[in-house]
C-alpha cells in the first residue's frame, strides 16, 4: 500500500491523537459527599484516582476504539492505494510521438527517442495486456496533424508490429489534434449494450509541442511517459532554422543567400557552411556559433553573394555528426529572373489611356510596346503568344484571346456572346476580395463608377473557365478572374475613364499587384520553399494533366487538373528535395525550419484540461482505497455506541 498524499495522513495523525489522549485524562470534577461507607462505591474511588494530574491512562476497550477511529480516518485523508490486479478501463490510447526531435540519437544506448518511446509502449502495452480484464489498445501517432496506426490491439505481438510500424516524420510536434482524435474515438463506444468505461489516455513524448491553444481532452484517464534520454556535457545539436534567397534589383544575375544557425552545445562550436547551387559545392564559410546560455540556443547568421543568371536550386549544408540530422541541410529554389515583356492594345480612333499607360511604363518590364486594335489584328495569335508575356486591352477585346495572361479594361471580348456596348449604372464599389493577389493592399472606399458594361451570363463565363468575382458594385462585378485553359484573364467592367479610381492610389498598386500576379514578375526575386507543416502549392501550367512529385524513395504523389493555375499536392512530412513534372517550378524544396524542434528540449510536465497530467505509473495500476477505511470507521463508531449503551445499562 502507498500513501498518495503522506503530509496530510502524517498532519491529521499529529494533531488528532494528542486530544484523543487528553479527552481521557481530563475528566469532570465531583462534588464531595461523605458516606458511611465505600464498600458500593468501589467505581467511584477508581474514578476519583484517574483525576489525578499526569496519571496514566489505564487501558479500556473505548479507548482503542476511538484510537483506532482516528488512525483510520487519518490513512484516509493520506489518500492509500494499492496495485491493481487487473486493467482499469476496457480501452487504451497509446499516443507515440513521432515528430522531428523524437529522431535526436540520444536516448539511453545512444538509441533515438523514437525508439526509447516505442519500447516504453511495449513494456506499458505488455503490463496492461498481461493483466486480468485486459484493454483493448488503440495505436495512435501524431506529428503537426495525427492518425490511426492499427486496428484494436489484444495482444503484445500485434503491439510489436504496429509499434515497429511508426516512423520518424520531419515535423513540429503538436498534441491537439492527436487529443481531438482521441475525444472523436472515445465519444463512440465500441459496445453499444455496455457502458463505456474510462479510457486510459497514455502519451509517449519528450513533452516538447508547439500547440498555441490549451489541451483539453474529458472523459479519459490520461497520463505522460517522459522518453529517457542521455545528458552528455559534449552533446548538441546545430540546425539552420532559416534561409532564403532574393535577387539583386540593380542586378538580377546576382542573389544574397541567408542562412541563421542555433546551436544547443554548452560551448562555442566552429562550423563550416558549405554552398551548393544545383548540387554543385560552390562556396565553404567558416562560422564560429556561440554556446548555448539558459535564455536560449546560440545564434549566428550568414549571407552569401552568389552569381545566378538562370534559376537554380541554392543548398547551404552543415558536414557535422551531432544529435538531429534531418535539420543540417536547407535548401530553396530561386527562379530565373523574369522581365515580361507587355503588349498595350488600344482603340483604333482613341489614344492608349496616359494613366493606364504611365503605370505600365512605371512597371520594371523588359519591353512595352503600344499599337492600335487593327495592328493587333494583323497578327496571329501564335505571333503574339510567342512575342508576348502579358497582352493589356484598353477599352478593346478580340474576339478570340492569345494563350498569354490578359488584363482588358471596358470590355469582355467577343467570345462571351455579349452585347459590348450595353451599359448599366455603376456606382461605389462594395465589397472586394482582400485576400486576392490583385487586391492585396487595395482599397475601394472612395472609388465611384459612373458606368458600367454589361457583364456576361455567369454560365458562360463558368463554361469557359473558372470564374472568381475579385470587387463588385450594387448592379455586378466590376472586377473579375478568369482562369482558362488558354491563360489567365483578368476582367475589369468599366473604362478607366468612367471612374475617379486612375486618381486614387490604390490604383497602380493593383496594376502592379496584377501584373505581378499574371506573369511572376515579382516571384522570380525571391526564392520559394515550403515547411514540413504547410502544403506544397504548385502553378500546374497545362488543362487536363497530370502533377506528379517524386520523392527520393522513388515514391510519388500525383494529382489530375483540369484547369491551369495554383493547385494543392498537400504536406509532405519528410525534409527534402523533390522534383515536380507538370508544375511551373521544376522542384519543390520542402525544410523543417523549426526552432522548438531543433533545441531538443525534454519536458515532463504536461498540462491537460487545465490540469498537469501525472506519470503512468502514478494512475494506473492502483486503485485508492480512502473510502473503505472511511466505511470501516463509521462501522467502529457504531459498535463503540452500541458497546458504550451496553456498559451504561449495567
Amino acid at each position: 500500500m502507498t500513501l498518495l498524499a503522506p503530509l496530510s495522513a502524517l498532519l491529521a495523525g499529529v494533531l488528532a491523537f494528542p486530544i484523543l489522549v487528553l479527552y481521557y485524562m481530563l475528566k469532570l470534577r465531583r462534588r464531595p459527599l461523605t458516606v458511611s461507607s465505600t464498600f458500593l462505591w468501589e467505581q467511584a474511588q477508581r474514578d476519583v484516582q484517574a483525576n489525578v494530574p499526569l496519571r496514566w491512562i489505564r487501558p479500556s476497550l473505548l479507548f482503542l476504539l476511538h484510537a483506532l477511529i482516528l488512525a483510520l480516518l487519518a490513512l484516509a485523508l493520506g489518500r492509500p492505494a494499492i496495485e491493481r490486479t487487473g486493467a482499469s478501463s476496457a480501452r487504451a490510447f497509446f499516443l507515440i510521438d513521432c515528430s522531428a526531435s523524437m529522431a535526436a540519437t540520444d536516448g539511453i544506448g545512444g538509441i533515438t527517442r523514437l525508439e526509447a518511446a516505442k519500447s516504453q509502449a511495449l513494456e506499458v502495452g505488455r503490463r496492461l495486456l498481461g493483466a486480468p480484464g485486459r484493454p483493448v489498445i488503440m495505436l495512435m501517432s501524431f506529428a503537426h496533424d495525427a492518425s490511426i496506426s492499427s486496428r484494436p490491439i489484444d495482444s503484445v505481438r500485434e503491439l510489436r508490429i504496429a509499434l515497429d510500424a511508426i516512423k520518424p516524420v520531419d515535423q513540429p510536434g503538436r498534441l491537439g489534434p492527436a487529443l481531438q482524435l482521441t475525444q472523436s474515438l472515445i465519444a463512440t463506444p465500441t459496445d453499444e449494450a455496455t457502458t463505456p468505461s474510462k479510457p486510459l489516455v497514455t502519451i509517449f513524448s519528450d513533452g516538447v509541442f508547439t500547440d498555441s491553444t490549451p489541451l483539453t481532452l474529458a472523459g479519459a484517464t490520461v497520463s505522460i511517459v517522459p522518453v529517457e534520454t542521455q545528458q552528455q556535457v559534449n552533446q548538441g545539436n546545430l540546425a539552420i532554422v532559416a534561409c532564403s534567397a532574393a535577387r539583386s534589383e540593380s542586378n538580377p544575375a546576382t542573389a544574397r543567400l541567408f542562412v541563421r544557425i542555433e546551436s544547443t552545445f554548452k560551448k562555442r562550436i566552429p562550423v563550416s557552411i558549405e554552398i551548393l547551387v544545383d548540387g554543385n559545392p560552390t562556396n565553404t564559410h567558416a562560422l564560429v556559433v556561440p554556446q548555448a546560455t539558459e535564455d536560449g540556443p546560440g545564434t549566428v547568421g550568414h549571407s552569401f553573394i552568389i552569381n545566378i543568371p538562370d534559376g537554380a536550386l541554392l543548398t547551404a549544408a552543415i558536414p557535422m555528426d551531432d544529435l538531429l540530422e534531418s535539420d543540417n541541410q536547407a535548401s530553396v529554389y530561386l527562379p530565373q529572373p523574369r522581365k515580361p515583356r507587355a503588349l498595350l492594345v488600344h482603340p483604333e480612333s482613341e489614344p492608349a489611356d496616359p494613366y493606364l499607360r504611365d503605370v505600365l511604363e512605371e512597371i520594371p518590364l523588359r519591353s512595352l510596346r503600344v499599337m492600335p486594335e487593327s495592328t493587333f489584328g494583323e497578327f496571329s495569335l501564335d505571333q503574339i503568344a510567342d512575342a508576348f508575356e502579358l497582352i493589356v486591352f484598353d477599352r478593346v477585346a478580340p474576339f478570340e484571346f492569345p494563350a498569354v495572361p490578359t488584363l482588358s479594361f471596358g470590355a469582355w471580348g467577343g467570345e462571351f456572346d455579349t452585347q459590348s456596348t450595353s451599359e448599366v449604372a455603376g456606382g461605389f464599389v462594395l465589397t472586394w476580395d482582400r485576400s486576392a493577389p490583385e487586391l492585396a493592399h487595395v482599397t475601394f472606399d472612395t472609388v465611384q463608377i459612373t458606368r458600367l458594361r454589361a457583364p456576361p451570363d455567369s454560365s458562360a463565363l463558368a463554361a469557359l473557365g473558372t470564374p472568381h468575382e475579385l470587387a463588385s458594385v450594387r448592379t455586378g462585378p466590376a472586377i473579375t478572374r478568369l482562369e482558362t485553359p488558354t491563360g489567365t484573364r483578368v476582367f475589369v467592367g468599366f473604362r478607366l475613364d468612367d471612374s475617379n479610381w486612375p486618381l486614387q492610389f490604390s490604383f497602380p498598386i493593383f496594376m502592379l499587384n496584377t501584373v505581378e500576379y499574371l506573369t511572376g514578375l515579382g516571384s522570380s526575386h525571391a526564392s520559394i520553399a515550403f515547411s514540413t507543416n504547410e502544403p506544397v502549392i504548385v502553378r500546374a501550367t497545362a488543362a487536363d494533366s497530370t502533377l506528379r512529385l517524386e520523392r527520393p524513395d522513388d515514391r510519388s504523389i500525383e494529382k489530375t487538373v483540369d484547369q491551369p493555375g495554383l493547385t494543392s499536392l498537400g504536406v509532405i512530412d519528410t525534409a527534402g528535395v523533390y522534383r515536380l513534372d507538370g508544375a511551373a517550378l521544376p522542384v519543390a524544396a520542402v525544410n523543417l525550419f523549426s526552432s522548438i524542434e531543433s533545441q531538443l528540449g525534454v519536458s515532463t510536465s504536461l498540462v491537460v484540461g487545465g490540469q498537469e497530467t501525472p506519470r503512468f505509473s502514478s494512475t494506473v495500476g492502483r486503485a485508492e482505497i480512502w473510502h473503505w477505511l472511511v466505511g470501516a470507521a463509521g462501522l467502529l463508531l457504531v459498535f463503540e455506541w452500541l458497546l458504550y449503551a451496553s456498559r451504561v445499562r449495567l
